[in-house]
């Protein structure tokens, strides 16, 4: 038996800023075949107009409910809403406890807190979406998971670095007034190295990477989709706690010409065996 995770960022939630949803309509396209029984989204931005129409049209497509929605907790842009969603599917979860509110304060974009019974297996699931500005932000913000490194754990969604052993992209393709969102700053000002401090943090406490632990290179899900901005990075991640990584199977994101202009970010999806039955 597996079950699947997934997380996606959905680009202001797929509505761009003339008005057109087709990129809205392209992920309902996309997510609806994969059969996914935990899901995270980050931006979901605009799908609170209406009384959630638009939300409950995703979630009624894809036979799942909203489980919670983290609101970030500071604004940039038009400081219109921005959210973190946890999606379940009903015939397949059981819901034990639900925090969307972790860390009042302490998250640019907000975290959820779930233990779930997914199939049978208990996990403590995670959904976030670190902060895009620096990061050192994004390494406080992840010390917030570490707790939970060694049990049956899943924390998943944008984490906006890629894993601390990831080629160093090449700069040249990153606009250089985005480079500080991505690259340690000096105490001069000068930029160094990728900033990976936060993915860094999560595996030495003892998170595991899918793709490291199946021997496989690293699918970008960024990268594809601005003119200015083509430097491939991983920047979308499921990471597993130690006590559940026998249970990895498959770990990849769905890349074709759809998913490719339906967002900035491709989805990611992890499926877990539950062959070995029961942990709690």
């Amino acid at each position: 038996m597996i079950a699947r995770f997934g997380t996606y960022n959905l680009l202001e939630g797929g509505i761009d800023r003339d008005g057109s949803e087709h990129r809205r309509l392209s992920q309902i396209a996309i997510l609806e075949p994969l059969g996914i029984d935990v899901l995270s989204l980050s931006e979901v931005k605009g799908l609170d107009k209406d009384d959630w129409r638009r939300l409950y049209e995703l979630t009624d497509a894809l036979k799942m409910i909203t489980l919670g929605l983290a609101r970030s907790q500071r604004h940039n842009g038009d400081g219109s809403p921005n959210y973190t969603a946890l999606l379940v599917r009903p015939d397949t979860v059981q819901i034990k406890s639900c925090n969307p509110r972790m860390g009042t304060g302490a998250f640019h974009h907000g975290a959820i807190r779930a233990l779930l019974c997914v199939k049978g297996v208990d996990y403590r699931v995670f959904a976030t979406h670190l902060s895009w500005t620096d990061g050192a932000t994004r390494l406080a913000e992840s010390r917030w998971f570490t707790d939970y490194a060694k049990g049956s754990t899943v924390t998943m969604g944008d984490f906006n670095e890629d894993s601390p052993t990831a080629p160093q992209p090449d700069w040249s393709k990153i606009p250089q007034q985005l480079h500080s969102r991505y690259r340690l700053v000096n105490h001069d000002g000068s930029y160094g190295d990728a900033d990976r401090r936060a993915m860094g943090n999560l595996l030495s406490a003892g998170y595991v990477d899918p793709c490291a632990y199946l021997g496989q290179k690293a699918e970008p899900t960024t990268g594809h989709y601005y003119e200015n901005e083509k430097a491939p990075q991983t920047l979308d991640h499921i990471l597993v706690g130690d006590a559940a990584k026998k249970r990895i199977r498959r770990y990849w994101s769905p890349k074709d010409k759809v998913t490719q202009k339906a967002s900035d970010h491709l989805p990611k999806l992890l499926d877990l065996s539950h062959a070995c039955g029961n942990s709690h």
